[in-house]
């Protein structure tokens, strides 16, 4: 049995082989690379998803204040996290005080004191620390986290 590429020489084979994997490939130069210190890998895979929401508005009462929630505790665990406003826009805030801003509750937030998230965009967050949250609507609004955590 013949293979189809025994007029090819090996370096043209590989040549060939690279430029229909990855087009342009060929015209990637190469660069020598020296490791001078151990290099030390550890993975880190997340192996558990939670996921909850919570209705939100600025008339919603609660024990953090009217129109604000934690949005995510502290988690030292945690990988990351995405937040999804489903129905109206929202403050996404570092601490319970910014997202308590009077800016936060304005007609319109013209200068929201935190991160303006608007409706339908699922924005991620890389953090540990707690986060907080604004409604800046009286309208009902779902607010949906996704958290992916490594096991200890």
């Amino acid at each position: 049995m013949t293979s189809q590429h025994e007029d090819y020489a090996t370096t043209e084979l590989l040549e060939r082989e690279t430029d229909e994997e990855l087009p342009g490939a060929s015209q990637i130069p190469t660069m020598p690379v020296c490791v001078t210190e151990k290099v030390i890998t550890e993975p880190v895979t997340p192996q558990a998803f939670t996921t909850h929401t919570i209705l939100l508005s600025t008339a919603t009462i609660s024990t953090e204040g009217n129109g604000i929630d934690e949005l995510l505790p502290k988690d030292e665990l945690r990988v990351r996290a995405t937040v999804l406003a489903v129905d109206q826009d929202i403050v996404i805030c570092h601490s319970k005080a910014q997202a308590g801003s009077p800016s936060n509750s304005v007609a319109a937030v013209p200068a929201p004191e935190g991160f303006y998230l608007p409706k339908g965009i699922a924005y991620p967050l890389n953090t540990t620390q707690r986060v907080w949250v604004a409604a800046v609507s009286a309208a009902a609004n779902r607010i949906s986290v996704s958290a992916e955590r490594r096991q200890p």
